[in-house]
C-alpha cells in the first residue's frame, strides 16, 4: 500500500486507515455524507464494500459478520435519519457484546439549519454504544 499523499482528503485518509487497520469488508448504505469515503475505500482495491438496502441492514450485516468471523464488524451510513434508522441494530450489537464500528457522516459543522442536523452523540448514547466525533483528519486525542 502506498503512503498517503500530502494532498489527501479526509475521506481518502479515513478509507486508507480502514485498510491499514485490516478492514477487509465494509457494509453500508451511501449518502451525501459518506459517499466519497466509500468511493475511496473501493478505489484502494484492498477491501470489499457490500452495499445494503437500508441503514439497519448495514449495521446488522456488520453485527452478523463480527459474530461469524470473530473480527470487528464495520458499517458506514450517512447522517440524520440514517443514524436514527440504526438505533435498534446498534442496541442489538451492544447487548450481544459484538465488536462493531459504525462510521456515520455528519452535517457541516455550524450548519444548525441543515435538515439532517441531529445530536448524533445523544442518539448513539441511547443505544449504549460509545461515540467518537471526528472533525479533523487527526483527532487531537491521537497525538
Amino acid at each position: 500500500m502506498q503512503h498517503a499523499s500530502p494532498n489527501a482528503t479526509v475521506h481518502q485518509l479515513l478509507a486508507g486507515s480502514l485498510i491499514k487497520l485490516g478492514v477487509s469488508d465494509l457494509f453500508g448504505l451511501v449518502g451525501d455524507a459518506n459517499l466519497f469515503m466509500v468511493k475511496s475505500y473501493i478505489e484502494t482495491g484492498h477491501g470489499r464494500y457490500i452495499p445494503l438496502t437500508h441503514e439497519a441492514n448495514a449495521v446488522l450485516a456488520a453485527v452478523g459478520y463480527a459474530q461469524v468471523s470473530g473480527r470487528i464488524g464495520v458499517a458506514t451510513i450517512t447522517h440524520g435519519p440514517a443514524l436514527t434508522n440504526v438505533v435498534t441494530a446498534l442496541v442489538e450489537g451492544v447487548r450481544a457484546g459484538v465488536p462493531l464500528v459504525v462510521l456515520c457522516g455528519d452535517t457541516p459543522p455550524g450548519d444548525l439549519q441543515h435538515l439532517q442536523n441531529i445530536d448524533q452523540r445523544e442518539v448513539v448514547a441511547s443505544t449504549g454504544a460509545g461515540f467518537v466525533e471526528m472533525r479533523a483528519p487527526i483527532p487531537p486525542w491521537w497525538i
